[in-house]
Parts: structure tokens; C-alpha cells; sequence
């Protein structure tokens, strides 16, 4: 995937603790997304706070990074913010901090009920270091981001 020039659901207020970009607020991944008719690409640095025992990055942010990218893609190619209903992660290798990471997400079965989407976290090398699929099922209308014509 190339990279277009839009950058995606960077909205005021947002609170999400993977995705917000809020300078003050020094935790979280402030990851930003870029779309293309493929789906969504990010490249991301992970912070060496982010580790786990052993040295690599702490499978639970790992879980969190590609259920982000999932709903990310969604909201690109539906227009519409969703719930994770089911999530299956494989490691396929360790992800280590302070190394450039793509992250990629894109949804190939649309739906109106449950949406199912796809990730994956690719190391520098290309190796594919994560995979990742989701079913989705669409937030209620209080929980949906502001008109998306914002960020397009």
C-alpha cells in the first residue's frame, strides 16, 4: 500500500489511548493512519516502556495495535465506528521497540451486521511479524466520531 495524503480519524477530543494525538499526554501510541482504496497503513516506532519480560514488545499492545488499525480501516472503507466483538491475533515473530514497523489494516467482507476486518504488522525487513482478523459490530450512534466529512 502507498501512503495517500489523507490522514484519518484525527479528531479534537479524541480519547482513544492508541490512536489520540495529544502532545500533553505523554502515555498511549499516538499512531496516525493514512487510507487508500487498499485500507489503512500507519508507521510506528514502538517505546521501549512497551516491552514485556523477554525484551519484545508486550503482546497486550500488540493486541491493542491491530484491533486499532481493524477499526481504523472500517471506519475508512464504511464510515462507520465499531466494537470489537471477536479478535484473533498470530505472532509470528517478536516485535521489538525503538525498530520501524507498518502497520496495515483493511476490511474484505463488508456487511451491515458484523463487519469483518484485517491487520497486519510488518517489520523493516518485510517480514510479516503479526496477523491479525476481527469481527466488528457497529458502535451506537452516542459513540460514533463526528461527521467524517471532518477528516477527509
Amino acid at each position: 500500500m502507498v501512503p495517500s495524503a489523507k490522514r484519518i480519524l484525527q479528531w479534537e477530543g479524541n480519547v482513544c489511548y492508541v490512536c489520540r494525538q495529544n502532545p500533553g499526554i505523554s502515555e498511549g501510541f499516538p499512531i496516525s493512519y493514512w487510507g487508500d482504496a487498499e485500507g489503512v497503513q500507519a508507521c510506528w516506532i514502538a517505546p521501549s516502556w512497551s516491552v514485556n519480560q523477554q525484551g519484545f514488545v508486550h503482546p497486550g499492545v500488540i493486541a491493542s495495535i491491530v484491533d486499532d488499525a481493524m477499526g481504523h480501516a472500517i471506519y475508512h472503507s464504511n464510515k462507520v465506528a465499531c466494537m470489537t466483538a471477536d479478535i484473533t491475533i498470530h505472532h509470528h515473530g517478536a516485535v521489538f521497540p525503538d525498530h520501524p514497523l507498518q502497520i496495515q489494516g483493511w476490511v474484505e467482507v463488508p456487511d451491515r451486521r458484523i463487519i469483518h476486518a484485517f491487520a497486519r504488522i510488518v517489520t523493516a525487513s518485510g517480514t510479516t511479524a503479526v496477523s491479525a482478523s476481527g469481527k466488528f459490530i457497529p458502535a451506537p450512534d452516542p459513540m460514533q466520531p463526528p461527521a467524517p466529512s471532518l477528516y477527509f
